[in-house]
């Protein structure tokens, strides 16, 4: 999934519900307060991006975006003159390269290498979101400045900006041939890819959507659409039919002026995980709706699947001593 860009919540409170087994990576040593969390393709690392405390934007050498091994939970490099802050975190499918966004752009780190890719050194945009595409070809990206639109990796161009789309959010169809896309300006949209071709819009208003998943096998979308004078809810939408397969409503979740700041589905899509500043992570069954699993924790602000759906990473708060945790255990019901 793509990452974008994450607000903090000021008043952090740690509330561990009972037999929800939680492991974490100690944070004392690092000055990032991390915004955003990337598990790669191949389970084997996770990349963390944020903020750095008490950083000089004319310093040399900030490092803004750190990768960690998961099996032994320590660092395995960071990549170097990141500037104060990493806006946004892709990976490649095959986990040896990485999309982020920093001060000056768009850049991709070979991981293999440990250099920047001299093919894709920097480009001049500042997206909200980025995501690469699964085949490999195509970094899809929402810009600040109110376009979306598709980097070819092999060429380093932007090879197609999409037709009348404002968007803010950008995800990938599985088979990398769709394009799902927030548009700020009407309806949400999905595009065939590569040609452009808008071959669906969504019955959704403009600015409805705060996020969306795109389950790895290509057949649920997860979107969390705000409800105005309505609870805000969490559609689950069949890609064949564009229709609900479920709707999980938020009103006895959310607390007053309150909001889910992330979603991601499980790769096998049988749980859709949701995290809210104010109130913590919340996963659910997609076929019954029921709410299984709960951490009451505020300020988390990003969370991610591992590959095989066994675990979920999350950024706890700002404030917290961890770096990463985890939950392992989603077989206990929530109360």
């Amino acid at each position: 999934m793509g990452i974008k860009i994450i607000q903090k919540s000021l008043w952090p409170v740690i509330a561990l519900l009972a037999l929800v087994w939680v492991s974490s990576l100690s944070a004392q040593e690092t000055d990032l307060i991390t915004e955003q969390i990337a598990w790669s393709p191949d389970g084997t690392m996770i990349a963390i991006g944020g903020d750095l405390r008490n950083c000089d934007s004319g310093s040399n050498d900030p490092e803004s975006l750190i990768v960690i091994d998961v099996n032994t939970m320590s660092q395995v490099f960071s990549i170097p003159d990141t500037g104060c802050s990493t806006h946004a975190v892709s990976w490649n499918p095959d986990s040896t390269a990485i999309a982020f966004v920093g001060y000056n752009g768009l850049n991709v780190w070979d991981v293999t290498a440990q250099q920047y890719d001299s093919n894709i050194s920097v480009l001049p945009l500042s997206p909200a979101y980025i995501s690469w595409s699964p085949n490999g070809n195509y970094i899809a990206f929402a810009e600040y400045s109110g376009f979306a639109g598709i980097i070819d990796v092999q060429t380093a161009e932007i090879s197609e900006r999409l037709e009348d789309t404002v968007g803010s959010i950008v995800v990938w169809s599985s088979d990398s041939s769709r394009l799902f896309v927030d548009n700020l300006r009407d309806h949400p949209r999905v595009f065939s890819i590569p040609s452009g071709a808008i071959v669906e819009e969504i019955d959704y208003e403009p600015h409805e959507i705060v996020d969306i998943d795109w389950n790895p096998n290509g057949e649920i979308i997860a979107i969390y659409r705000l409800g105005g004078a309505n609870p805000d809810t969490i559609h689950l939408l069949n890609t064949n039919t564009w229709q609900d397969n479920l709707v999980i409503s938020l009103e006895n979740i959310l607390i007053e002026r309150d909001a889910i700041s992330d979603i991601t589905l499980s790769p096998n899509h049988d749980m859709v995980a949701a995290v809210s500043f104010r109130t913590g992570i919340y996963i659910w069954d997609t076929i019954t709706g029921n709410l299984e699993t709960t951490l009451e924790q505020e300020g988390i602000s990003a969370i991610d699947w591992s590959p095989d759906g066994s675990r979920l990473a999350y950024v706890p708060s700002g404030d917290d001593d961890e770096l990463v945790g985890f939950l392992d255990d989603f077989s206990e019901a929530a109360p």
